[in-house]
C-alpha cells in the first residue's frame, strides 16, 4: 500500500472515532441535562407502580371480605406466624404468587426456598445500592390502634372514618428492608418521625430525592416530600383521627 492511501486509510478511521466519540458525548449531554446524572424519575416510577400492585391486591381482599387484613396473624400463644403481605399473596394480579406461601405454617418454618424467594413487587430495586438483591421488602404498613392496621385484627372498612383517600395503606422503607414474610412492620411512633428522618428500615424512608411514595387506602400513590408537616403526616397515618386534610396540590 502506497503512503498516500495509507494515509488516506488512517485518516477514515480517525474520522470514524471523531464523530463516534462526538456521538456518545452528545448522548451523555442529554442524559445529565434531563435528568441530572441520576435514575431518580425511573426509580421513583418503578416504586409507584409496585405499590399500585399493592393497591389493586388491597382492593381485591376488601371487595372480598369488606376489611383491611391484620397487620398480623397470632397463634394461640400470641406469637406473630404471618404478615399482611403473606395474606395478601392470593389476591396479587400475579398468579404465580398464589401457591407460594404455605399458609399452615408459621412464616419462619416456611420451605427455606419460599423465604428466600425474590418477589419484585415487594423490592424497590433501586434501594440496593450495594451487592445482590435479598429477598426483603422494602414496603410496609403503620401498625397502631389509631392506624388501619390496628393489629392482629381485620379492620372493617366502615370504621376508617377519615374515609379511604385520606388514609395511608403501605409506606416505603429504605434497604435492607425486611424478610417479606415477616410480620414486621413500623409502629405509628416510628412512622410519625417523618421522612428520610432515619436511616434504615426504622422510619419512613427510601432512596428518591426529596421524599418518598406512599399508597392510600383508596389505590392512589403519592409522592410525599421529605418537608410534609409532622401534624400532616400524623393525620395520614389515623385511620379516624376526624383531621381535616387538604389534598397535596
Amino acid at each position: 500500500m502506497s503512503t498516500d492511501a495509507r494515509q488516506e486509510q488512517e485518516s477514515r478511521y480517525i474520522g470514524r472515532v471523531l464523530v463516534g466519540t462526538l456521538v456518545g458525548a452528545s448522548v451523555l449531554a442529554i442524559y445529565f441535562g434531563v435528568t441530572g446524572g441520576t435514575l431518580g424519575p425511573a426509580r421513583k416510577h418503578a416504586c409507584t407502580n409496585n405499590l399500585k400492585q399493592f393497591g389493586i391486591a388491597l382492593q381485591n381482599y376488601i371487595d372480598a371480605h369488606h376489611a383491611i387484613p391484620p397487620a398480623y396473624i397470632v397463634d394461640d400463644e400470641g406469637r406473630k406466624t404471618h404478615s399482611w403481605r403473606a395474606v395478601l399473596l392470593p389476591y396479587f394480579e400475579d398468579e404465580g404468587l398464589r401457591g407460594l406461601y404455605n399458609a399452615k405454617e408459621p412464616w419462619d418454618r416456611q420451605h427455606p426456598q419460599v423465604i428466600a424467594t425474590l418477589i419484585p413487587v415487594f423490592r424497590c430495586e433501586h434501594s440496593d445500592r450495594q451487592g445482590m438483591p435479598v429477598p426483603n421488602a422494602n414496603y410496609v404498613a403503620v401498625v397502631g390502634p389509631d392506624t388501619a392496621w390496628p393489629g392482629g385484627e381485620a379492620l372493617d372498612i366502615d370504621k376508617i372514618t377519615d374515609g379511604l383517600s385520606n388514609t395511608i395503606a403501605v409506606v416505603e422503607i429504605a434497604s435492607p428492608g425486611v424478610p417479606w414474610a415477616d410480620p414486621r412492620d413500623l409502629t405509628f411512633e416510628e412512622a410519625a418521625r417523618g421522612i428520610n428522618q432515619v436511616e434504615g428500615p426504622n422510619g419512613i424512608s427510601g432512596p428518591h430525592a426529596g421524599g418518598v411514595n406512599v399508597l392510600f387506602l383508596d389505590g392512589r400513590v403519592e409522592f410525599l416530600p421529605n418537608d410534609t408537616p409532622p401534624e400532616r403526616l400524623r393525620a395520614l397515618l389515623t385511620a379516624n383521627g376526624g383531621e381535616k386534610i387538604e389534598r397535596s396540590p
